[in-house]
């Protein structure tokens, strides 16, 4: 095999690919990258079995083939290569040789033919997505899916196709994100829940482009775009019926100017407790909001800043971390806080967009 490409390009196309290869493991092979002439370009591929990337770069082919290099090596020779151009050759039946202007490096390869099988979706659905709505969904709620393991169907971000629109949605059972857009044409019914390191590759990968083509069936999904493409396994199980926790009425409502609220609740963690807890006292009539905390070991905060709303006082103690995580996502100047009693779950929202929602659940009082 030999190819010549841009230097930038190679390197674009190795990046997205290296960081789902695994770093150890017990098959050598699956710590190298798949390199493979294909139609006139380069075809890179890495995989951990559970997910598999594919990444093309535009080359002149001189030689067909395959090879299969050690990603980490890789990854660190583009990176500090000078140079314009690189070629890459194999040398040997168990070596190659990538080439720039003022630098070469010899690797050794493991046989292509060892590489996993990358698969293709067979009977899947199609559906085509805006990339910046599906890209914004999922960086808004990933952070929201459980970290453990005691109910794998919440370690992931669920996606509900339906028509011309979709529901993402992400919990822990303690915290809840939704985010709802639309569709450019009307699609199949289908839901799936994406795990979370899949959806960080997305967010990492597929950041450009007007759309994303997806695919999938019960046990897969694919994102394509013209040069990349990611492959998983979905989480298997069934996802809770979140919205049965979304309040529907309030009995108190306030609008605070998000920098203000995100501040208070930064200054009042320096007396919080092992639970990160703050109580939040939203007294609208009198258009304020007071944050408190204490700590036994460390002291007491008060602070107060200014609200507008209606309704009667609300006084909630909740977990100030899930607060400030989803108030740097959302976007608007001033927000909406939403509650009826001290035991029941806060709606938090931009208060002019209706696309992206938190629902926040109280603690135990002080």
């Amino acid at each position: 095999m030999r190819f010549t490409c841009i230097r930038s390009y190679l390197y674009d196309a190795v990046a997205a690919v290296e960081r789902v290869v695994e770093k150890s493991t017990a098959l050598p092979i699956l710590q190298n990258v798949l390199l493979k002439t294909e139609k006139g370009r380069v075809l890179i591929a890495g995989t951990n079995l559970e997910i598999g990337v594919r990444a093309y770069c535009q080359a002149k082919i001189d030689e067909e083939g395959e090879i299969t290099l050690p990603a980490k090596t890789l990854m660190q020779f583009l990176t500090h290569l000078q140079g314009e151009k690189v070629v890459v050759k194999t040398t040997a039946a168990t070596g190659a040789t990538i080439e720039a202007e003022n630098a070469s490096l010899e690797l050794k390869t493991l046989d292509a033919k060892d590489f996993p099988i990358i698969p293709e979706l067979s009977e899947a659905l199609q559906v085509t997505a805006p990339t910046k709505d599906l890209h914004t969904a999922l960086g808004s709620l990933v952070f929201f899916a459980a970290s453990g393991e005691v109910r794998p169907e919440l370690g992931g971000v669920f996606c509900a196709f339906d028509g011309e629109m979709v529901r993402v949605a992400a919990t822990d059972s303690f915290r809840l994100g939704e985010y709802i857009f639309s569709l450019p044409k009307k699609t199949n019914t289908f839901s799936c829940i994406i795990p979370t390191r899949t959806v960080n590759e997305f967010l990492r990968i597929f950041s450009n482009g007007e759309n994303v083509d997806i695919s999938a069936n019960t046990n897969q999904i694919l994102f394509k775009q013209a040069d990349r493409e990611l492959i998983s396994r979905l989480i298997e199980g069934k996802y809770p019926d979140y919205t049965a926790v979304i309040p529907t009425t309030f009995a108190t409502r306030a609008y605070i100017n998000r920098e203000l609220f995100i501040q208070a609740l930064r200054a009042a963690s320096a007396c919080s407790g092992k639970n990160k807890e703050v109580k939040i006292t939203l007294v609208p009539q009198k258009n304020k909001l007071h944050i408190e905390s204490r700590n036994s070991d460390v002291g007491e905060y008060v602070g107060e800043i200014p609200c507008e709303g209606k309704g009667g006082d609300l006084a909630v103690t909740c977990n100030y971390q899930y607060f400030l995580d989803a108030l740097g996502k959302l976007e608007s100047e001033m927000v909406s806080l939403e509650g009826n009693k001290e035991t029941d779950p806060l709606l938090l929202k931009n208060i002019n967009a209706i696309k992206l929602r938190y629902v926040i659940m109280p603690l135990r009082s002080y």
